[in-house]
């Protein structure tokens, strides 16, 4: 029964987030709530969340006229993979009663913005000049956000993809597909060192968020 369940929370964690981010903030609970511990809940996450970044690489490697150029998506990647192992690195070590508040102080103020998160990018507006330089440092604080603390990095990075770099929702989530899968194995690496990975758990997470997102994304394609 606790397989069934942590699959489907999963499945609805990437559905939600392969749309508009935020997958953090519906499986990280769902993982306290069936009683792990902060450090495990966030590292068990992580590792399934690599299923989800499997399934968006796969799904997006279909498609080639999303406007998206390998140069982004390289430029991006080597931006997100120390970012993250930045963060991951910091929350192995903090102490866990000081995570277990701040992860409730931190789910309370970014839960509304999932279902505020309406008006996703319908229109491409390259950013140029300052606006880029200052995005490639809007995502680099958003994926050390996203090593440290998973829950919410999603819907940061989706504001930054979106305002910042001016992708569309759909090539926002192609460009950072490899940054997403490499930056995420690194994080995963962190975690699994520090045997803060619940492999039982994450293994059946992990197919329920890769099953998630492809279906979301087969929804989206409409809008290619």
């Amino acid at each position: 029964m606790e397989i069934s369940i942590v699959f489907a929370l999963g499945f609805i964690s990437a559905f939600i987030g392969s749309i508009a981010g935020g997958s953090g903030l519906i499986g990280v609970p769902g993982l306290l709530m069936l009683g792990l511990p902060p450090h495990i809940a966030l590292g068990t996450f992580n590792f399934a969340d690599v299923g989800s970044s499997i399934g968006n690489i796969i799904k997006f490697s279909q498609y080639k006229n999303l406007g998206v150029k390998w140069k982004d998506i390289l430029i991006l990647t080597a931006i997100a993979i120390p970012a993250a192992m930045i963060g991951a690195k910091i929350v192995v070590s903090v102490d866990p009663k000081i995570l277990s508040k701040l992860i409730g102080v931190i789910l309370l103020v970014l839960i509304p913005l999932l279902f505020k998160n309406k008006n996703l990018g319908v229109k491409s507006t390259p950013a140029k000049g300052a606006k880029l330089i200052w995005s490639h440092i809007a995502f680099f604080v958003a994926r050390a956000w996203g090593g440290f603390f998973s829950p919410g990095a999603g819907l940061i990075e989706t504001y930054v993809r979106i305002k910042g770099y001016g992708y569309t929702i759909l090539q926002g989530t192609a460009v950072t597909r490899v940054a997403n899968i490499t930056s995420g194995i690194g994080i995963v690496l962190i975690f699994a060192s520090s045997k803060m990975i619940d492999y039982k758990l994450g293994v059946a997470m992990f197919f329920g968020m890769l099953t998630g997102g492809n279906m979301t994304l087969k929804n989206w394609e409409k809008l290619i």
